[in-house]
């Protein structure tokens, strides 16, 4: 055998090995074409999605067409849609029944915080969980449970008429990014290099603005959150464009933890409006519960 072309064929196992370790196989990555030596090597696996064979270029691009692509749009939001509704009922029922979460759960907020990470980052870095249920609902539902537990925590700061306004601006503001994303001009969408110096540049405004806030005055504060607002309201359109395959990744398959990314990009959107409420009341009044929260009355 010609050496060139043993040579070629190990190069196209040990890519497809790498492959199969690191992604799963119903996914689809672009890879560069300059890794492979002609076009002509390229070759197609069927994989399963939605009872329907469908194609994976494994060297280029994934090859889906319109139909596919809506039904997995449609999955995503209905996704969402049952995350949302499973937070909301349980907010519902704590306003309804006013129940103080924090005595009834005496565990501090950041814990639920450092929780919701940590499963997050499991659900993503373990392709083998994210994409198969019911694991990856498992682990949706924990982070969402955490994450709505940390806000009950604070539900007593204010009334409970002002959380669900700040929910239902927060649910307008991802509806705009989302729609953005999935519509708008592709010139004007963020690229790689325009969204990590938007990154390194909030995160280093978040620090400056927290440090500001704990050594000099408690106002600064809210540079804080209108910074991580911003950031926050860039990685749902940022999703929104991942979701519509507006970028050279189709994430078929991982429809929980694409609703999953949009609706922590919700609630943490709603945190912020919430918290900026809170600290400006606290600059106001002289009661760190005077002017929105239910304690006005006693």
């Amino acid at each position: 055998m010609d050496v060139k072309n043993v040579s070629l064929q190990l190069a196209q196992g040990l890519l497809h090995c790498l492959r199969d370790c690191f992604t799963p196989a119903w996914s689809s990555r672009i890879t560069n074409e300059s890794l492979m030596p002609t076009v002509s090597n390229r070759q197609t696996e069927p994989v399963e999605y939605g009872g329907q064979p469908v194609h994976v270029d494994t060297i280029s691009y994934l090859s889906i067409d319109s139909y596919t692509a809506i039904a997995f749009v449609r999955n995503v939001y209905a996704n969402l849609a049952i995350l949302s509704t499973v937070s909301i009922i349980q907010m519902l029922i704590v306003s309804l029944f006013n129940v103080e979460v924090s005595q009834m759960l005496p565990v501090p907020a950041f814990l639920w915080l450092i929780m919701a990470f940590a499963i997050l980052t499991l659900l993503n870095c373990t392709p083998r969980l994210r994409y198969k249920a019911p694991y990856n609902w498992l682990l949706a539902i924990v982070i969402v449970e955490c994450v709505t537990l940390f806000t009950l925590h604070f539900h007593f700061l204010v009334y409970s008429y002002v959380m669900i306004l700040c929910g239902l601006f927060a649910v307008v503001c991802v509806i705009v990014c989302t729609y953005w994303g999935a519509k708008g001009p592709k010139r004007y969408m963020p690229n790689a290099a325009t969204a990590t110096v938007i990154v390194g540049t909030a995160l280093v405004c978040m620090f400056l603005f927290l440090v500001i806030a704990i050594l000099i005055k408690r106002v600064f504060i809210l540079g804080f959150i209108f910074v991580l607002f911003i950031l926050v309201a860039m990685v749902a359109t940022v999703q929104s464009e991942f979701i519509h395959a507006r970028m050279n990744y189709f994430p078929m398959g991982d429809e929980v933890g694409c609703a999953v990314t949009i609706f922590l990009c919700g609630w943490a959107m709603h945190s912020c409006i919430l918290f900026s409420i809170v600290v400006i009341r606290q600059q106001i009044t002289s009661s760190p519960r005077g002017g929105m929260g239910p304690m006005d009355s006693a």
